[in-house]
């Protein structure tokens, strides 16, 4: 399967990201006091660049984020698969990274479109394995990954906000 630019599950549609039409995602996100809990980064402002970043990983590597909005076109998120440009010692890694807004959680989104994100991944793209890096009391964010099947490996800290974080590995072989 290739990795795709779009796709829709139950009440949600996952689509390229796109730097100007996906701001308002950035935005809502970074005003979400449960999301910036645990993704500090949303709060050091350049939005506009942050977006760019997303939609320009899709132009260079072939894969990205999907902005995540709901059946009504609300902005409700993102998922999908990035290189971590924000972690030098694993920036040319593929990270498996969601985040959603309160609307879109507790349905099975972030689990659902993570895992079609990885099986692309894996069959699509050739990639022997997958990080995805999680505060440690992210309990929401950490059962994601666990329901995917992702191994603890260790933990690192953030270069740029200082934030420690558990870090997870998928192999093809432990995908759920």
């Amino acid at each position: 399967m290739p990795y795709p630019e779009s796709f829709e599950v139950a009440g949600a549609r996952l689509r390229r990201w796109d730097a100007e039409r996906d701001l308002e995602i950035l935005e809502a996100l970074s005003a979400d006091p449960d999301v910036t809990r645990y993704l500090t980064f949303l709060l050091e402002g350049g939005l506009e660049h942050r977006s760019s970043r997303y939609a320009d990983h899709w132009d260079e590597h072939g894969f990205g984020l999907w902005a995540v909005c709901l059946g009504s076109g609300a902005p409700a998120g993102w998922v999908g698969a990035v290189h971590p440009r924000w972690h030098p010692e694993y920036a040319e890694q593929v990270e498996l990274a969601w985040a959603l807004l309160r609307p879109a959680r507790g349905r099975g989104l972030a689990t659902t479109a993570a895992r079609t994100a990885a099986a692309a991944c894996f069959s699509g793209l050739g990639l022997p394995e997958l990080l995805a890096f999680v505060d440690p009391t992210n309990t929401r964010s950490r059962a994601v990954a666990d329901r995917l099947g992702f191994r603890p490996t260790g933990s690192t800290t953030a270069a740029t906000t200082g934030q420690e974080l558990d870090v997870l590995m998928l192999a093809p072989a432990d995908l759920t």
